[in-house]
């Protein structure tokens, strides 16, 4: 059975299960606020509810076990494009050094009818994780947000999603791609986007080197072309620790 860079897993997956102390999971009350996490300004015409409505889930760190029932969620919402896994399955302890489990999605086209870990000869493979080491609580909902994001617009027509009346999907590539007269975003040699300070489609919001209408079909393709592994917590049993106790420094 193919296996998803089996070097590469079973190094970082290796490194994760050594840990120190012991932990007794509380639950953590989380405040109560309604705020979206965005700043509200004379600048800030964009409708939110139309480009990425699940940005109002983003306005405070999750636990554990949220993230676990958010990618078992997107697994049975998403059956066609995303699997869930518990990578620590396919090592021999099957859990980590504290008794947890890492888990993560897949998502790719057909990966109901693939057998589990499998890897396409023919497609790229993204992997993407968060909190590889303790207190990186920030970056557990950077992957987390990704999965949101592609599975959000995966499949959609092209939409207006910044409300300015037209369907730019410019991408960030330095290329006027939809003809409308707008360079999508400013890039270096690389390809990285640059930042220019530059209000691309007229909206009065200032894009930072990007259009704020993102190209559904480019999402899509990436869906169908690349098989992407998403792991928001790589590293378990530090983020438990720690989020009980933040004077621990591991």
């Amino acid at each position: 059975m193919n296996r998803l860079s089996p070097v590469a897993l079973a190094i970082m997956l290796t490194l994760t299960t050594m840990s120190t102390g012991s932990i007794e999971f509380e639950d953590i009350q989380k405040p109560e606020d309604s705020s979206n996490g965005f700043a509200v300004d004379g600048n800030d015409t964009l409708n939110r509810t139309n480009t990425f409505p699940f940005d109002i889930l983003f306005d405070d760190y999750h636990e554990y076990y949220e993230v676990v029932s958010e990618l078992q969620k997107f697994a049975n919402d998403y059956p066609h494009i995303v699997e869930f896994y518990y990578l620590t399955d396919i090592i021999p302890a099957g859990q980590t050094w504290q008794g947890n489990e890492i888990v993560g999605v897949k998502i790719s086209d057909n990966v109901a009818n693939e057998p589990d870990f499998y890897d396409d000869p023919d497609e790229e493979t993204f992997f993407i994780v968060g909190n590889h080491h303790a207190r990186e609580w920030m970056t557990v909902v950077t992957p987390l947000y990704f999965v949101y994001f592609l599975t959000h617009f995966y499949g959609m027509e092209p939409t207006d999603n910044d409300g300015d009346g037209l369907i730019n999907e410019d991408m960030i590539d330095g290329v006027d791609n939809d003809g409308d007269g707008e360079q999508g975003g400013r890039v270096d040699e690389y390809g990285r986007a640059l930042f220019d300070g530059i209000d691309n489609d007229g909206d009065g919001i200032i894009d930072e080197g990007i259009d704020e209408d993102p190209s559904e079909a480019r999402v899509t393709h990436l869906i169908n072309n690349r098989e992407i592994w998403i792991v928001p917590i790589l590293n378990p049993d530090g983020y438990m620790y720690d989020r009980e106790d933040p004077s621990r420094f591991w």
